[in-house]
């Protein structure tokens, strides 16, 4: 409304009536409301109301910037919490592959050693046993009598026999 001139102003207001239309008082009423109004023509925001209004503005504003950071900060601290639980994850998962290839290396070397110290006592005794046949063997080689068939005692069982292996001879 504050483009039309006074000459428009006054053609409404006519309406071939008069100074005063039938509608002219309506628009009168709204002028002035309009002209004394806070924010209208003769009104200026240093008032209390536009006082007012410009600090709750300012107050929403700041609150709502204020209501953005909070949120924002949250989003990213669940957003490190989530990538700092990835990483745990990540970490733990190497960690235990690490140990367990740890101690399978460990049991494969106890494994090795223990089938070693088997492999080693099995030869001794595989060793012992044919050195107890090849004594038998020389024994009975030189052997100054036949050792009969009913007897069954051998060079080194002999003190179990009252009379002795070798024809009632001791110690043979």
């Amino acid at each position: 409304m504050a483009d039309y001139s006074l000459s428009d102003i006054k053609a409404l207001v006519d309406d071939d009536r008069g100074a005063m239309g039938s509608y002219g008082w309506i628009i009168l009423v709204f002028l002035i409301l309009f002209a004394f109004n806070g924010n209208g023509l003769f009104g200026n925001n240093n008032n209390a109301t536009g006082g007012l209004t410009q600090i709750e503005r300012d107050v929403l504003t700041t609150s709502c910037a204020t209501q953005k950071e909070v949120l924002q900060n949250r989003y990213d601290a669940a957003l490190q919490m989530a990538q700092l639980g990835y990483q745990n994850r990540e970490c733990c998962c190497d960690i235990i592959t690490a140990s367990n290839a740890n101690t399978q290396k460990i049991l494969d070397k106890m494994c090795d050693e223990n089938v070693a110290k088997l492999r080693n006592e099995l030869n001794l005794s595989l060793q012992t046993n044919l050195n107890q046949k090849l004594l038998n063997d020389v024994v009975a080689a030189i052997r100054p009598c036949p050792v009969p068939a009913y007897l069954t005692c051998s060079p080194y069982s002999a003190y179990n026999y009252p009379w002795g292996c070798c024809n009632g001879v001791q110690g043979v």
